[in-house]
């Protein structure tokens, strides 16, 4: 009982201080987590495979009017598909982010559209069976819609949890020099990150 009405004190006092974050002029620096299910099916060779994600996006942006905030997000990810292809990327994504109602527990939205840069280690077999290593470089542009809530812990802090839709696109050429061919991803994210306004 003594563990909820401390947890309940630091709620209440902690709403007093959750307004003016997202007033124009604040700035905005976070980073978020999480992983990522999703199909990825190759044209070329019309495959698809299951791949497991994890993914880092710091994060900073600044508000243009109260609630809309413009900004720049990074996403690094790695991942493993069940054929054992290890892949690492990096995406430069721009985005505006708007906040929704008032208080200490908000809604929010994200869109964002991007570049950015694929490498893949891939295992294949000859005719023979016998496995031959390479790789696989891409160059990408990526969409990002965004929605989730935030709670303010206090006037500078807020833990946010998000549901992403991502979906990219990818010119790619390999080391097996079979020419160039082209990839399309979607899927969900779920992520938690933490941001602080200034």
């Amino acid at each position: 009982m003594r563990f909820f009405k401390i947890v309940l004190s630091i709620l209440v006092l902690s709403s007093f201080a959750a307004f003016g974050q997202t007033e124009k002029g604040n700035f905005l620096i976070g980073a978020s987590t999480g992983i990522n299910y999703s199909a990825i099916k190759t044209t070329g060779n019309n495959v698809t495979t299951e791949t497991r994600q994890i993914i880092i996006a710091p994060e900073g942006g600044y508000f243009i009017i109260d609630n809309l905030a413009i900004g720049l997000n990074t996403t690094f990810s790695s991942s493993k598909t069940d054929n054992n292809t290890k892949t690492n990327s990096f995406v430069a994504l721009p985005f505006a982010k708007y906040y929704f109602l008032k208080g200490n527990i908000r809604v929010f939205g994200q869109v964002g559209y991007g570049f950015g840069r694929i490498k893949s280690d891939v295992v294949t077999t000859t005719p023979f069976g016998t496995p031959v290593l390479g790789n696989v470089t891409s160059d990408l542009n990526s969409f990002l819609i965004s929605a989730g809530g935030a709670f303010f812990i206090n006037k500078f802090l807020s833990i946010e949890l998000f549901l992403n839709y991502t979906k990219q696109n990818a010119d790619s050429t390999n080391s097996f020099n079979t020419g160039v061919f082209e990839q399309s991803q979607s899927g969900l994210t779920s992520s938690v990150g933490f941001f602080i306004f200034l």
